[in-house]
């Protein structure tokens, strides 16, 4: 696994990640961790929440978090496979749950934007840890 995909949700936009960086790779064909993958599912639903508000304030266009969530995918499952199917099915899931949740652009969407862009930073920085030591 290499942290790229992650670096790249996260690295691109004003949230300030200075201090990740990692060179850990592992063989593609070698199966995740299971508390990497279940990281990688929470953050696949950080990112289709994101995806939507993203678009709900900025309109259709903006494909800035689906376009990250392409790069995960292509770094982290880049086959078809469960883990993949369950990361696309995860980000679709709460791209509608927030969909169903915000139904315009306000403070609240600002807000809820706010927490997720603190929690995809926490769980970078988790997962940049288990990557770093992985005992």
């Amino acid at each position: 696994m290499t942290f790229r995909s992650i670096i790249c949700v996260f690295a691109l936009t004003a949230l300030s990640f200075s201090g990740l960086n990692s060179t850990a790779q592992s063989d593609p064909l070698t199966p995740e961790p299971e508390s990497i993958q279940i990281k990688l599912v929470t953050l696949s639903d950080i990112l289709g929440r994101a995806h939507y508000i993203q678009v709900l304030c900025n309109g259709r266009s903006d494909q800035f978090w689906r376009d990250q969530m392409s790069e995960l995918l292509a770094h982290e499952a880049p086959k078809d496979g469960p883990l993949r199917r369950q990361l696309i099915e995860q980000f679709n899931t709460a791209y509608s749950d927030q969909e169903s949740a915000l139904t315009q652009c306000n403070a609240a969407a600002r807000s809820e934007f706010s927490k997720l862009a603190d929690k995809g930073r926490a769980l970078s920085e988790s997962i940049n840890s288990l990557i770093s030591n992985p005992d």
